[in-house]
């Protein structure tokens, strides 16, 4: 019996190792006999399990073993075939050997953590084998990034076959291929880490040193993660917010050409003491943004910025801008303007320009330039001329020269108009036989009306005389006929604005004779 087991024992053996695979059945089989277990040789001392930072590959170093007579050594893996673990040959190496890197189509580190293994085998004709040791287990590194809190988390396997003469874990980081350098120590329990501040567009590369009491060390595999990020322009600058009409707001934004978002958000109120609230989003910008926002009015102030925006929320912000309300009012034959002041340019506001329209001719800039807020404009020259009774202004605030972004900027605030009312002015005097000016009555007006009447009346009420010609005098005839004794007149004035306001004047004229 005892030969029948040593001849299936040797079988095995030699098949096993042709097709270069150990299983712990091997073991087992040797174990189970005395006479087996006489001829097995002392296992080899694992030193350390690595992975080689220049060939990326598996390493496993060894002392020589005890037993005498070794022939070789045989190196392993473990592996798994159908969720059962076993032992692999890697290779078979001389007795010489204290080194070996097993290929990375058998051992790949960068994939996961592998148990690694070697066996003495002597040099008997029969080829006794040695127990295996306990075996090393590779440390395997991985990462993952968090590209809004800009931070590295590593988490590795710990190194297994130290015991409790692991010491402590060393990482080391590189970035865009440079030296390495040593980052942290960690406490031999302790497997996972987070690197902070990590800056995007670079190449960060780490691995880990576990060190043993003595000086021993082994690293883990080398992991290298491109960290890009697309960069925020440097600077957004918001040229203008112009009035459009009653009801837009046209904006201008351009950015620095050399920020790879292309994502952007438009952040609105309606008033300094509002708060800004999320607005429209934009997609695919390039170098320059132009969007009329839809408002109620743009009598009312809003206020905008923009943001560059990606996954993790707002980048760059742009200077703050602002429509300019402008509000407009009469007396008599002086209009009164005043402005909110433009909000708000990266050189300052260099001026205000104001713009004229009168009886719908076209806007003219008036006044030349002023850096105030308010304007007084003086109406009198009106008088002697065919206009309409309408006045509209609107206000254009221009940047002062040297902003370092974007052209220089200029906004436009909103149309504001007023109404001149006619005003009526009549002399109470005439003296029909006397030269001219004297001989002749009527009313001189600030602006021409659509609709006049002029009519004059005896003390019974008669009507003596009626014109609607603005340029129609009163001369003291009765109907165009004879003249009228001295005495007064009543007179009746009526006049109608193209805004359809109706302005009436009632007097007394008294008829002199030289």
């Amino acid at each position: 019996m005892f030969l029948f087991v040593v001849l299936v024992w040797k079988y095995i053996r030699k098949v096993l190792f042709r097709i270069k695979t150990y299983t712990t059945l091997l073991l087992l089989l040797a174990l189970s006999n005395p006479v087996l277990l006489a001829q097995i040789v002392n296992p080899p001392e694992i030193i350390r399990v690595s992975v080689d930072t220049a060939s990326r590959l598996a390493v496993i170093e060894w002392k020589a073993s005890t037993s005498p007579d070794i022939g070789s050594y045989a190196t392993f893996f473990e592996t798994f075939l159908d969720g059962q673990p076993g032992w692999t040959i890697a290779d078979s190496v001389s007795k010489d050997t204290r080194k070996y890197e097993y290929q990375k189509t058998l051992v790949d580190p960068s994939i996961s953590s592998f148990h690694l293994n070697v066996m003495a085998i002597d040099s008997t004709p029969d080829g006794n084998v040695g127990l295996n040791s306990a075996g090393h287990n590779t440390m395997h590194l991985s990462s993952s990034y968090d590209s809004c809190n800009k931070t590295m988390d590593l988490n590795w396997t710990h190194y297994v076959g130290w015991g409790e003469e692991l010491l402590k874990y060393e990482i080391y980081y590189s970035v865009n291929q440079g030296p390495y350098q040593f980052l942290v120590d960690i406490k031999n329990d302790i497997n996972t880490y987070t690197h902070n501040d990590i800056l995007p567009n670079r190449i960060y590369c780490y691995f880990i040193k576990a060190i043993k009491k003595g000086g021993v060390y082994s690293f883990s595999n080398i992991i290298c993660r491109n960290i890009s990020h697309p960069v925020h322009p440097a600077w957004i600058d918001a040229e203008y917010a112009s009035a459009v009409g009653n009801d837009k707001v046209e904006l201008k934004f351009v950015m620095d050409p050399a920020g790879e978002v292309t994502d952007f958000q438009l952040f609105k109120d309606s008033g300094p003491s509002k708060t800004f609230k999320e607005d429209t989003v934009f997609h695919g910008v390039y170098d320059s943004l132009v969007y009329l926002d839809p408002v109620l009015s743009t009598d009312r102030r809003f206020r905008y910025q923009l943001w560059s925006l990606d996954v993790c929320g707002k980048g760059t912000e742009s200077n703050i801008s602002g429509n300019i309300v402008l509000n407009a009012s009469s007396v008599g034959l002086e209009a009164f303007l005043s402005w909110n002041p433009y909000e708000k340019y990266e050189a300052g506001v260099k001026n205000y320009r104001i713009y004229r329209d009168i009886d719908h001719t076209g806007f003219q800039p008036i006044g030349g330039e002023s850096p105030d807020t308010t304007y007084m404009d003086d109406l009198d020259f009106h008088s002697s001329v065919e206009k309409d009774d309408e006045i509209c202004y609107f206000v254009e605030a221009q940047e002062n020269e040297g902003g370092l972004r974007g052209n220089q900027g200029f906004s436009r605030s909103n149309v504001a108009c007023i109404t001149i009312v006619p005003e009526i002015f009549m002399a109470n005097a005439i003296i029909p036989n006397a030269m001219p000016p004297n001989n002749q009555i009527k009313p001189e007006l600030t602006f021409d009306s659509p609709q006049y009447l002029y009519q004059v009346f005896d003390r019974w009420g008669n009507k003596i005389f009626e014109t609607r010609d603005m340029k129609t005098a009163w001369d003291g005839r009765i109907n165009e006929g004879k003249f009228v004794t001295e005495g007064a007149y009543a007179y009746y004035i009526k006049l109608t604005t193209s805004n359809g306001i109706e302005v009436e004047k009632t007097g007394v004229i008294t008829v002199f004779y030289k």
